[in-house]
């Protein structure tokens, strides 16, 4: 088999030119010579890179016809595939969470989705709806979701206007603080929960150990001898059934305790 010129044939042919002159010419012919020979070789050079370039550019399935999608962004096609074979596991841990915390307030509870795409729920955060089934008083609930994975319920009823009139249906049905309320852990496991989860970790953040609850909900922290509120809890349990509430946060690993109409909590 024939061995490649490793230099090219172009540059052979300009470097036996160069020693023929070198070898024969003298004076102020072998200036002129040397200097035609490196234009013409100049010359070929330039063209054959010309119709090099014309060639890639005007021939279909050359190395610089690049696929429909563009070959820098295989690294993201990976990761786009890891995301898409994900979600089908996230929804499901969702939906479990969803299945705990509604159970823990109303056993034998079913529900299903109402809201479209709730992967993308379970992704990005926000509110959702879900119909509810074996849920005295209630048809729906609203799934709020944040980007901490906190989760937290609103029950609703709601009945068509035929309902209403019929008498099948009612347009004030039991608030949700009539069933929350009255049990302090269904409230923390559906509402409170996820709420001061989110209080605890940026408080924690900026320095502070303890907040304080008063009975309409108001989460505040002392500064300076002055109470600055931040969020308000809402369905706060009445202060009949602290006790019970200090026993669910302490089960929650937080060290609770009533003072006077606040209740306090450290960590």
């Amino acid at each position: 088999m024939q061995a490649k010129n490793p230099l090219g044939k172009e540059l052979t042919l300009l470097i036996v030119a160069v020693l023929a002159i070198a070898a024969f010419a003298r004076g102020e012919w072998q200036t002129w010579l040397l200097a035609g020979v490196f234009a013409i070789f100049g010359i070929v050079m330039l063209i054959k890179w010309l119709r090099k370039r014309k060639g890639n550019v005007g021939k279909k399935g050359v190395k610089i016809h690049w696929p429909r999608r563009a070959r820098p962004t295989a690294a993201t096609d990976v990761g786009d595939a890891a995301s898409a074979m994900a979600l089908p596991a996230l929804i499901r841990h969702v939906n479990c969470r969803i299945t705990a915390y509604l159970q823990s307030a109303f056993p034998g509870a079913t529900w299903e989705w109402v809201s479209e795409e709730p992967d993308m729920l379970a992704v990005n955060g926000g509110t959702g709806r879900i119909r509810v089934f074996d849920v005295p008083g209630y048809n729906y609930a609203d799934i709020k979701m944040d980007q901490r994975a906190g989760m937290s319920f609103d029950m609703l009823k709601i009945a068509s206007l035929s309902e209403v009139k019929s008498g099948g249906g009612s347009v004030n049905p039991a608030p949700a603080s009539a069933v929350l309320s009255a049990d302090p852990e269904v409230w923390f496991s559906l509402q409170g929960k996820s709420v001061l989860e989110s209080c605890i970790s940026d408080l924690r953040a900026h320095g502070h150990s303890k907040l304080g609850i008063k009975e309409n909900g108001d989460v505040f922290v002392m500064r300076e001898g002055k109470e600055i509120v931040g969020q308000r809890l809402k369905n706060f349990p009445d202060k009949s059934v602290w006790p019970k509430l200090i026993k669910v946060f302490e089960k929650a690993g937080l060290s609770a305790a009533v003072a006077g109409d606040v209740v306090a909590l450290t960590w």
